[in-house]
């Protein structure tokens, strides 16, 4: 027993294994770190991106009501201004609707040409 112990004083295999273990387990933990900090970064960016839409989307909409007001007021009218937007909406809806396969097929294409 007493050379076992000796040779393991000796090569220091214990602090070698602790060694390493620590190496592995400091490794592990920089990989965690690590995607968390990517995580964290594109959470950031989902979330700014989620916020800018909505900010889009709400000038979008005010601009329209706006735009409406001042036509029920160029109309003399309570609601004409605000059916005329509702319309010009309609329609630009309906077009985006019929010509959206070929936007998508003509941009995938100028985009697969580009590559």
């Amino acid at each position: 027993m007493k050379i076992k112990e000796k040779l393991y004083n000796y090569f220091k295999i214990n602090d070698f294994k602790g060694n390493v273990t620590n190496y592995i387990e400091a490794r592990i933990e920089l990989l965690r770190m690590d995607v968390e900090e990517r995580f964290a970064g594109v959470a950031s960016k989902l979330i700014y991106a989620i916020v800018k839409i909505f900010l889009v989307i709400l000038a979008v909409f005010t601009g329209l009501q706006l735009l409406g007001n001042v036509l029920n007021h160029y109309f003399n009218s309570f609601w004409l201004g605000n059916a005329a937007v509702l319309a010009t909406v309609l329609i630009a809806l309906l077009i985006w609707v019929i010509l959206k396969e070929k936007a998508m097929n003509f941009i995938q294409k100028k985009t697969q040409d580009s590559i």
